[in-house]
């Protein structure tokens, strides 16, 4: 029998998910190598930069990685996820890494200097991950606790 396609995305959705996440850290972490590259920033600016962007992905990759090789052990066939949590959770997801990304690509493109970018970063990331962090959590969790309940 055929699975339909809103089956197939919420089984496939948390390895998605968490390639989305490792995806965009690795984006992130590559504008300011690539601004060295090219000599244009100095190598304790790449430092600082680097530092920030894993400071503001350290908590939120820490935990979906967690849950994801988690869910990886054990048999997902029987897993129901909701629709709802999905669409929240990515949706967080989209918004968090799209300012992230979008920030160092500016930063890449001159528009704004690297300096302003990391602060920028290490300003927005805490005041945006209180929110991210519990609807990522609760999408994950919330499938754990249903496979184990059954």
């Amino acid at each position: 029998m055929k699975m339909k396609k809103s089956e197939n995305l919420r089984t496939n959705s948390p390895g998605l998910l968490t390639l989305l996440w490792l995806t965009s850290f690795c984006v992130c972490l590559l504008a300011p190598i690539l601004m060295r590259l090219r000599s244009s920033i100095e190598s304790d600016t790449l430092m600082a930069a680097l530092g920030s962007i894993a400071d503001a992905y350290s908590a939120n990759l820490a935990v979906i990685l967690g849950f994801y090789f988690h869910a990886r052990q054990r048999s997902e066939k029987g897993v129901d996820r909701s629709m709802k949590s999905l669409v929240i959770a990515s949706a967080a997801t989209l918004i968090w890494n799209g300012l992230a990304i979008g920030t160092f690509f500016a930063a890449l493109a001159y528009l704004i200097p690297i300096d302003e970018a990391t602060k920028m970063i290490s300003g927005v990331a805490p005041k945006l991950s209180w929110l991210v962090a519990p609807m990522l959590g609760y999408y994950f969790s919330s499938s754990v606790e249903k496979s184990q309940a059954s």
